[in-house]
């Protein structure tokens, strides 16, 4: 079983720069420290255009090309603002358009950060046929994926399987919480759980 993404402690750590709450934090964000490559790295070298793109991609941010260019325009002047957790989350809060719902103006953008820096959605591609290697027929692979640049990967991945006759996809579609979980489990609302078994 694979539950993609970040645990709650790893987001709550204060060296990590993952959650707003910690506002004087630096923005690393790397899960493993001997990455190479921090979050403020990235700010600090990429284009308006690869920016957008790793929050467009990554992220799903409606707002992308805006808040890139505010990057941008941020280090050109003042690239110390773009060390540190507080100093990204004004940036983002003030170039963003505000819109109702529930998540914070500069999730999606951190979580961009968070899968570029840890090279995620490679990862994925590289488990998923470990994994089926190592299942004995009739066996199964479970995933959980928070959102939609997590489930691709797999979605696609467990199509592809499917038609090469390797195994069947339990459901076509990703199983989600019901509303009493959801309610129990706030962090769970946007869980998709998708289900492989390998051929006998």
């Amino acid at each position: 079983m694979f539950d993609f993404g970040t645990s709650t402690d790893q987001l709550m750590a204060e060296d990590r720069g993952l959650s707003f709450e910690h506002r004087q934090a630096k923005l690393d964000m790397r899960l493993d420290n001997r990455l190479g490559v921090k979050a403020s790295d990235l700010l600090k070298v990429l284009t308006v255009k690869q920016l957008t793109q790793i929050f467009e991609d990554l992220g799903g941010e409606e707002q992308a090309k805006k808040i890139a260019k505010a990057i941008v325009r941020v280090r050109e002047n003042n690239p110390a603002d773009l060390e540190v957790v507080g100093s990204l989350v004004a940036l983002i809060s003030a170039n963003k358009s505000r819109r109702s719902g529930h998540l914070h103006p500069a999730t999606k953008v951190f979580q961009a950060l968070r899968i570029a820096v840890n090279d995620e959605l490679d990862n994925i591609e590289r488990v998923l046929p470990q994994a089926l290697a190592l299942v004995n027929p009739g066996g199964r692979i479970v995933t959980i994926a928070f959102h939609e640049g997590e489930d691709r990967p797999v979605k696609q991945i467990f199509a592809e399987w499917e038609e090469q006759e390797k195994g069947v996809r339990i459901s076509k579609k990703p199983i989600q919480p019901t509303e009493t979980e959801i309610n129990q489990n706030p962090r769970s609302r946007s869980a998709k759980l998708r289900i492989f078994e390998r051929k006998e």
